[in-house]
């Protein structure tokens, strides 16, 4: 028998992990979604030992509905967790896939979000009151946010830029995506004013573009909420939601394309180190900060203020072009006031990636591995 049938059966697969497994055509996961929906079903009568051209028949069936998976294509699809929080978990794999030895801050993330969600479900189990049931939810949620937030923020600075590049090829597509890529774009090095007149431009085309699909899919959604809906014209409306949904996606793929054509290979190579989750913002956010509540030895205190001194020292050479006086000496309408724009963006993406070196110090020199788990599972509480 195959290899890729002997896998596919030795073990099954969670429907929801299909639009995790990277690299996939649209073509292979909807060959895979008819997979999934047979697979029990076939698998049981394989396991009967039914007559051989039944079996294969069945067998042949399978085989065409993998849609050329590769054997790493299956093996990574029927690897993706099962249950609660299955993104979440995945991503947290991948990262010890590229640096096995974060072993212990993803063992404390998968833990403390496992908690929470027993706790979410222990706390709506009988309960009627929506409105109780909408607090909890966003309460639940809000701590799972910032946990994975605050995992994140330690693997950006704990892994080297190949090792997050590399962990990125294996994310999930919703773990691909960029917080505020458009300014996270404006950000990187030696960008130039055509570079940056140009993607703005492709955010709006698209922006534009996908509008009128937006509006449908919000529309659709309103919709969907009234639960005397009769199934028929439920289902059709999954199916236009669908389609709108295809559309956008596609446009955006176009657009990522497009970007791709517009950047320099560094310049690619700095976007594809960022970590998911965080924004701009909170990329550039001292490190140093981070864990002044935090209760630390006096050695500790004293190594970090150490680091934010050298930190306000290097950052003095970054400084970005004051753009008030800028603007009074050249005027809001020059032409040279974009490149003075690209200037101050460009001087924020290299206090961007200072700030990673001096994340990694405070996180790997001063304070100790079961601080650091502390810190992600608790950032909310920390108190001196």
């Amino acid at each position: 028998m195959p290899l890729l049938l002997n896998l596919a059966m030795a073990q099954d697969f969670a429907r929801e992990a299909i639009e995790m497994v990277p690299g996939l055509t649209r073509d292979q996961r909807n060959a895979l979604y008819g997979v999934h929906a047979r697979q029990e079903q076939i698998d049981r009568r394989l396991k009967e030992n039914p007559p051989k051209e039944e079996a294969d028949r069945l067998s042949a069936e399978r085989q065409g509905g993998m849609g050329g998976l590769d054997a790493a294509q299956w093996k990574r699809l029927v690897s993706i967790p099962r249950g609660p929080l299955r993104e979440e978990r995945y991503g947290h794999m991948v990262v010890l896939e590229v640096a096995p030895a974060l072993e212990r801050i993803v063992a404390a993330a998968d833990a403390a979000q496992a908690a929470v969600a027993v706790q979410r479900e222990r706390l709506l189990q009988g309960l009627e009151d929506q409105v109780m049931r909408a607090r909890i939810e966003a309460s639940c949620g809000g701590q799972i946010r910032m946990i994975e937030s605050q995992f994140w923020r330690v693997a950006w600075y704990m892994l080297t830029p190949d090792q997050m590049r590399a962990a990125r090829e294996l994310f999930s597509p919703r773990y691909r995506q960029y917080a505020d890529l458009p300014q996270l774009l404006q950000t990187l090095p030696g960008l130039t004013p055509s570079q940056s007149v140009k993607l703005r431009s492709l955010f709006a085309e698209t922006e534009s573009e996908n509008a009128a699909d937006l509006a449908e899919v919000r529309r659709i959604g309103a919709e969907l909420r009234d639960p005397a809906i009769p199934q028929e014209k439920r289902q059709e409306l999954n199916r236009a939601n669908g389609a709108a949904y295809g559309r956008m996606n596609e446009r955006n793929e176009a657009q990522v394309e497009a970007i791709r054509g517009v950047l320099t290979k560094e310049q690619l190579d700095t976007l594809h180190g960022r970590p998911p989750w965080l924004n701009p913002g909170e990329i550039a956010q001292l490190p140093t900060d981070l864990v002044r509540e935090m209760r630390l030895l006096p050695e500790q205190t004293a190594r970090l203020k150490q680091i934010e001194e050298g930190s306000a020292k290097a950052r003095n050479t970054m400084r970005p072009p004051d753009m008030g006086s800028m603007m009074a000496e050249i005027g809001a309408e020059s032409p040279q006031m974009m490149a003075v724009e690209v200037a101050r963006q460009g001087a924020r993406g290299q206090i961007t990636d200072h700030f990673r070196e001096v994340g990694r110090a405070v996180f790997v020199e001063v304070l100790t591995p079961a601080q650091v788990c502390e810190w992600i599972v608790t950032p909310w509480v920390h108190q001196k």
